[in-house]
């Protein structure tokens, strides 16, 4: 998205602002998503790591 020129027009601003946040919360959702296994529980690395860390 940095490569990509300044939009031109208003729409095409918030038309991009709302790519980027969609981008955002996928971002974080994939974060979120790689501490649970298949069964849907938190894996064990995770609740170690939470464990240990507090």
């Amino acid at each position: 998205m940095k490569k990509m020129e300044l939009p031109k027009t208003r729409e095409e601003f918030e038309a991009r602002a709302a790519l980027y946040v969609f981008l955002q919360e996928i971002e974080q959702y994939l974060t979120i998503k790689s501490g649970f296994n298949m069964y849907g529980t938190r894996s064990v690395k995770q609740t170690k790591e939470n464990t240990i860390n507090g």
